[in-house]
């Protein structure tokens, strides 16, 4: 199930790839509104196909993992909760290329170890309680608080809102 779900997380570092020297790039020559733009678009390039293939996942989740072997179509559910996890992080955006490429990989490393922590201290309650679902699942909350956390810096460091959801600036500089 996890390496099914990660076919998602494939289509976000394929396009995060490409922009990220942009991002630094921009970012050197103080071109906000260019790197907002950028990153607003990336988010938005990452997003809708990796929708579309949770989607089909998610409804062909059996038959899916079945290829694997009989076993494996019970962990249709772990699959799901890992795309819920994948699909939050990339509406976020690429916050991780974002604060290390800009200069501020201090904080994302902070970031990184708090979530490690608190991942592994989910996981001591989750899976001896839920098992695989349980480690799904806490696998899908270190995502979520990963990406809403260095979300959260991008704009209080950066000053932009590289979501989904953000409104991309109009007028500033051309990239």
């Amino acid at each position: 199930a996890s390496k099914t779900a990660s076919l998602v997380t494939m289509i976000v570092v394929s396009v995060s790839a490409i922009a990220a020297p942009m991002y630094s790039s921009l970012w050197a020559r103080g071109r906000v509104d260019d790197l907002a733009g950028l990153a607003h678009r990336v988010a938005v390039w990452s997003f809708w196909p990796s929708l579309v293939v949770s989607v089909f996942l998610a409804v062909a989740a059996k038959p899916i993992l079945g290829l694997f072997g009989a076993g494996f179509s019970g962990a249709s559910w772990v699959l799901i909760v890992l795309l819920v996890g994948n699909l939050i992080s990339t509406a976020t955006g690429s916050v991780g290329y974002l604060m290390t490429l800009t200069g501020h990989q201090r904080e994302a490393a902070h970031v990184y170890g708090g979530v490690a922590v608190l991942h592994l201290a989910v996981s001591v309650v989750a899976i001896p309680l839920l098992g695989s679902i349980g480690a799904a699942m806490a696998i899908t909350f270190s995502i979520t608080v990963w990406s809403f956390w260095l979300h959260r810096l991008v704009v209080r460091r950066l000053g932009i809102h590289p979501s989904i959801f953000a409104r991309p600036r109009l007028g500033g500089g051309h990239a």
